[in-house]
């Protein structure tokens, strides 16, 4: 299985993109960037901006909102085959909380400035 096959496999599960050919998955998949992120590290920090959805294809993940001590509070969890972040595919803001890993992870995200470049291209899509 090539990379791209592979990242549409996972697209293609998306409410967002169920609907999507097999020709149009196949524009978005290359934008498509993956990352293999040990346990502590952040996908993303509160206050950061929002750079897209990420898609969680295996591992876990904490969410987590500082706290009025300057600590972090939990306030979910990320398991493989969940998504997060497709509202920052279509608008700019920064992120609310923290997502960090701690069971070793396999991330895909889709950067809303490469969906946006895509989208302007194709607006059929």
């Amino acid at each position: 299985m090539t990379a791209e096959t592979f990242v549409q496999a996972h697209l293609k599960n998306l409410p967002l993109f169920q609907r999507a050919t097999p020709a149009e998955l196949a524009l978005i998949a290359p934008l498509v960037e993956p990352s293999r992120l040990q346990p502590n590290e952040y996908i993303f920090r509160q206050g950061q901006p929002a750079r897209g959805m990420y898609v969680l294809v295996e591992g876990r993940a904490i969410l987590t909102q500082a706290d009025a001590s300057g600590g972090e509070s939990a306030v979910g969890e990320m398991v493989a085959h969940q998504y997060i972040g497709e509202r920052a595919l279509f608008t700019a803001g920064a992120e609310t909380m923290s997502l960090r890993v701690v069971e070793t992870a396999l991330v895909l995200l889709l950067a809303r400035e490469r969906f946006a470049a895509l989208l302007a291209q194709h607006p059929e899509l």
